[in-house]
């Protein structure tokens, strides 16, 4: 759609900074709402299918602040069992700046494979990937996006698995 406008359309029309769901194994929920244990192991490859791309745009009332996990008061719902009710927080600290955090969550929160502290914020680069659980998330700025956009219409495949550190353990 915007490959032989350029960039500054795409721009224009999506200002704000992304977060992709990347495809991968899906975890139902149990009836209880229990968090799975999620193995420490490599991400596994993306399967076939389609990314999911969400805007970052903070809410009225919650300035500056997404949250993202199981529980349906989340801004960003993402109904994985691997995933705690409340797994991480974005914060905007900028025009197109974001940092992550986890909030506590049981099965962690990985940036580009190390490990974050609960409750310790750091700084989003484009193109950074973020796993909770076994949900792997990239983060992009619109150029990122539209880079990525512009790959995958020349064929380009979905973004490697992200390895952890801590795989064998």
């Amino acid at each position: 759609m915007y490959g032989s406008a350029g960039y500054d359309p795409f721009a224009a029309a999506h200002p704000n900074c992304w977060l992709v769901w990347e495809p991968g194994a899906w975890r139902p929920p149990a009836k209880g709402g229990q968090t799975l244990s999620a193995p420490r192991a490599p991400t596994p490859p993306p399967s076939a299918g389609e990314a999911l791309a969400v805007a970052l745009m903070v809410r009225a009332g919650k300035p500056g602040q997404l949250t993202v996990g199981r529980e349906r008061t989340c801004d960003i719902e993402i109904n994985d069992a691997t995933l705690s009710q409340l797994h991480l927080l974005l914060m905007q600290a900028g025009p197109l700046t974001w940092t992550v955090r986890d909030a506590g969550s049981r099965n962690g929160t990985w940036l580009d494979g190390a490990q974050l502290s609960p409750g310790e914020p750091r700084p989003l680069r484009d193109g950074q990937r973020i796993q909770a659980g076994q949900v792997v998330l990239s983060y992009y700025e619109p150029a990122g996006l539209f880079k990525r956009l512009q790959g995958l219409a020349g064929g380009a495949a979905t973004p490697p698995p992200l390895s952890r550190p801590d795989a064998g353990a």
